[in-house]
């Protein structure tokens, strides 16, 4: 496809999984049953891309190097219609093969491979700070940052006081790992606890809302159909898609359910499973759908009520101001970049887009006559990305 002093470009083929999955214990897991699992979760079974779209680097015959597109599919304007699309990911080298330019290499390949396949823009839908600074430099654009908010419960605070007290006290610095917030937080890890602690499949809440472990896609899809729409970009969220995307094998789902006479709204939390994942501990609010702002208060105040959370996080770019007024009331605040939570620093991820074609101007970046470059044209929750 490529090549490079040393180095080839080409795309993946099924006699190359084997080596993927074992380059991928760098990023994904350093389990390679989990790995495999998650291979061909996202790729092999994607609703919107097939055959799999994965650029290698080989060195000799040696994968050292990797960037996957994962399809994906929006809606926009009023009536819908739909584009298909891809979003880059999975970007890993290989220790001993790091700075030689392999990603501008390998990205440029995937470049020349997608025009020629039609495609019109990619898509990175969660860039922390070092992404970011290098796909500006390759053209891309920043549509915003995505507004991370977190809530903490008062044990958590207290204990991530103590913490860092701690670690800038001389005398107490060696004895940090061994306080009690360290194993509580520990003990925080498995949200499918919550369910129910005598292991059944659901557990309710008042009269009204149901805690369990599965998705119900048709219901949620139905649901989604129902509530007015205003036009702006997001991802098509039907039975199919949400059948497949909670399914990820490196995510751990819990889904609050308000029912009346049908489904009137749903929150979902999600916790990262790998050993080698940010935090294990920090919960995700990863998709929020309502009726009324009733519904939508009721399943927030009920997720933070379920445990003393040591870290729950949400994307806030795009909720309406009074979304936004219900995470301040209930004590959710912005997540400043660098800040600690959850034992690891926190970064602002942000919304970044880029044509594919060089010679298309930013101003006509657009679907739907909505803006790619702008926050305020998309409807974005975290779930679309591979961080929710």
């Amino acid at each position: 496809m490529n090549m490079i002093r040393d180095y080839e470009i080409v795309k993946y083929q099924p006699d190359f999984k084997k080596e993927v999955v074992e380059l991928q214990r760098h990023l994904w897991s350093p389990d390679p049953e989990l790995n495999t699992a998650y291979l061909e979760w996202k790729h092999e079974c994607n609703p919107y891309l097939q055959p799999p779209l994965i650029y290698l680097a080989l060195y000799g015959k040696n994968v050292v190097g990797m960037r996957s597109m994962f399809g994906i599919r929006w809606e926009c304007g009023i009536p819908a219609k739909t584009v298909s699309g891809v979003c880059p990911d999975d970007l890993v080298i290989a220790s001993g093969h790091r700075n030689r330019g392999l990603i501008v290499n390998i990205m440029r390949a995937a470049f020349e491979d997608l025009e020629k396949k039609g495609y019109q823009y990619v898509y990175s839908l969660s860039a922390g700070r070092i992404t970011r600074l290098g796909s500006l430099a390759m053209g891309w654009r920043s549509a915003g940052s995505m507004q991370p908010q977190h809530w903490h419960s008062r044990r958590a605070e207290y204990f991530q006081r103590v913490r860092k007290f701690a670690g800038k006290t001389r005398f107490l610095r060696r004895f940090a790992d061994r306080l009690p917030c360290r194993h509580w937080v520990e003990r925080q890890q498995n949200l499918h606890e919550l369910c129910n602690p005598e292991g059944m499949h659901s557990r309710t809440i008042g009269s009204r809302i149901v805690v369990e472990k599965a998705a119900r896609a048709g219901e949620m899809a139905e649901l989604v159909s129902r509530i007015d729409y205003d036009g702006r970009i997001r991802h098509v969220r039907d039975k199919e898609y949400l059948s497949w995307r909670f399914r990820n094998p490196l995510h751990r789902y819990l889904f609050l359910y308000w029912i009346e006479k049908d489904l009137e709204g749903y929150l979902v939390l999600q916790q990262y499973v790998s050993e080698i994942s940010l935090s294990k501990v920090r919960v995700n609010i990863v998709d929020w759908e309502a009726t009324s702002q009733r519904v939508r208060a009721g399943l927030l105040r009920a997720a933070i009520h379920l445990r003393p959370f040591a870290d729950l996080n949400i994307w806030t770019a795009t909720l309406g101001n009074e979304t936004k007024n219900l995470l301040r009331d209930v004590g959710f605040a912005p997540v400043q970049e660098g800040q600690e939570g959850a034992g690891v620093d926190q970064e602002q991820p942000c919304l970044l887009v880029r044509s594919i074609r060089a010679d298309v101007p930013e101003a006509a970046w657009s679907l739907e006559n909505r803006r790619l470059p702008d926050i305020s044209d998309w409807d974005i929750r975290m779930i679309y990305s591979m961080q929710g």
